[in-house]
């Protein structure tokens, strides 16, 4: 008996990917005209939950009571809405929300997009993935069967094993030389998702300028631009440095130079147009003078101005 094709296998903002394309898979949906259903990922709604997607009117999604409805404060009262055209199958439309609507990686606001199995939607923090209604129908029951009279429960467990491969959801940053991180050298490191999304700033839109270890602990800080938005330097966390989430030591605008030898264990002062920027407790905050400033005055000459 012939085995369907598996489901797609994608990630998340701009990663290698063997999902199908949106339009790809909405006329692929469209053909074989199946359900849908959106099963949360993540965010304030209960991961697994599903909701359908009805092909014979709208979906609408938001704070609102009517339709799909997400608490998630970051999401708008009429944020979204998913309806089905025989044109273009099932589309994903933005209704001018405050924060906008994520389709798989790219970001939209008051604007459609075609979708289909294996979309990723992301309104304010809550991610829900576009699924059939109903599994496909597998053939691994069917093989395991056959193998039952020829090789041992132990062996079962091994093919089983092989045959589930994990699913990868993350983006990473591929690095020109491994980073320190505890006794761990990494060579690439994991984006972490809420802290760019926050920004507007995409995955692919992220470059590693510089690798330091300032403060001399260990642990590698990793100076990253975030596109056009500026910059920050970020370290991960020591126990549990592959699972993505960033420790901000500092955030600074595009456009600022650090200085290029900075004191032993200090982190680099940054210029950037015009005033300075110096790490401190909370980060990198904009230097100011503070204090009592004496002036000296020439006999017979005026006193100097004011500082601004």
């Amino acid at each position: 008996m012939p085995c369907p094709p598996p489901g797609s296998n994608g990630t998340w903002f701009g990663v290698q990917t063997t999902r199908h394309s949106s339009d790809d898979m909405a006329r692929r949906t469209k053909s074989n005209q199946m359900d849908l259903v959106l099963v949360a990922i993540e965010g304030d709604i209960e991961p697994g939950t599903r909701h359908e997607i009805p092909n014979d009117g709208v979906l609408a999604i938001g704070r609102s009571s009517r339709g799909l409805q997400l608490l998630d404060p970051l999401v708008s009262i009429q944020h979204a809405e998913i309806s089905f055209s025989s044109r273009r199958g099932y589309v994903i439309e933005d209704l001018d929300s405050a924060t906008g609507t994520w389709v798989d990686e790219e970001f939209i606001r008051k604007a459609s997009r075609p979708i289909g199995v294996g979309t990723m939607l992301r309104f304010g923090d809550t991610v829900l993935e576009v699924r059939f209604k109903r599994t496909r129908p597998s053939c691994l029951p069917l093989l395991l069967l056959a193998m039952v009279g020829t090789i041992g429960f132990l062996g079962l467990l091994i093919v089983v094993g092989l045959m589930l491969p994990g699913r990868d959801e993350r983006a990473w940053i591929e690095l020109d030389e491994p980073v320190l991180v505890g006794e761990q050298r990494l060579e690439r490191i994991p984006v972490d998702l809420r802290f760019i999304r926050a920004r507007a700033v995409l995955a692919r839109e992220i470059s590693v300028k510089n690798v330091t270890d300032a403060n001399q602990d260990g642990v590698s800080e990793i100076w990253i631009r975030l596109g056009e938005v500026g910059g920050a330097v970020i370290t991960l966390d020591p126990e549990a440095p592959e699972e993505g989430r960033w420790v901000i030591l500092g955030e600074f605008p595009s456009g600022c130079i650090p200085e290029k030898d900075p004191p032993p264990s200090q982190f680099p002062s940054l210029e950037c147009g015009g005033y300075l920027m110096l790490m401190g407790e909370d980060g990198y905050t904009i230097d100011r003078q503070e204090g009592v400033v004496v002036y000296f005055r020439s006999p017979g000459k005026d006193a100097p101005k004011a500082p601004p």
